[in-house]
């Protein structure tokens, strides 16, 4: 299976293609300064499986890097990568972004019956020079704190998604006791 990075507005429809291509595009850029190329695999860990995925995008002109940050490419390229994963493993789609202080990236939804009540998803994301399990637990502390004040509640599944661009590695679980994963 492979995860298309530059089909972001088409695997979540809510998220305006002005907001999904820079996405992608960091992605690309942190991608080839890694020396990587399109299709490179992706060592994916879901909650306790793993899985390697091909990384598509279409190829970024290697001049936009001397007119981008570097840690912009990494967050937002991360960003790219977990909500890619999180759709085309967990079925989870794009509601909003969150804001400062809300404790988590995005607000998104999990695809089910379309009559049962909407489950929503909180997702911190984090791009990283390494993927330690410190880290993780870091992101996923700081998704357990999250509230959703306009809803007043909890969303059903919080989860934490760590990214590194050396070799494509993705880590992606959910907090203990934050719903059924599924």
């Amino acid at each position: 299976m492979d995860l298309d990075l530059n089909a972001l507005t088409a695997l979540h429809p809510k998220m305006h293609m002005d907001i999904a291509s820079p996405l992608a595009m960091h992605a690309g850029l942190s991608l080839q300064s890694g020396g990587h190329a399109p299709g490179v695999m992706l060592d994916a860990h879901i909650d306790a499986g793993r899985e390697a995925l091909a990384l598509c995008w279409v190829l970024v002109d290697e001049g936009l890097r001397e007119q981008t940050d570097r840690k912009r490419n990494t967050e937002d390229g991360a960003e790219a990568v977990a909500l890619a994963l999180a759709h085309e493993r967990k079925r989870w789609t794009f509601s909003r972004r969150l804001q400062q202080g809300e404790h988590a990236d995005y607000l998104l939804s999990v695809a089910e019956n379309p009559s049962a009540r909407r489950r929503l998803v909180a997702l911190e994301v984090s791009g990283s020079a390494t993927i330690d399990t410190a880290r993780l637990r870091e992101k996923l502390a700081q998704v357990g704190k999250c509230w959703l004040e306009e809803l007043q509640r909890e969303p059903d599944i919080k989860a934490a998604c760590v990214v590194d661009f050396g070799p494509p590695r993705a880590r992606l679980a959910t907090t203990p006791g934050s719903g059924i994963a599924p």
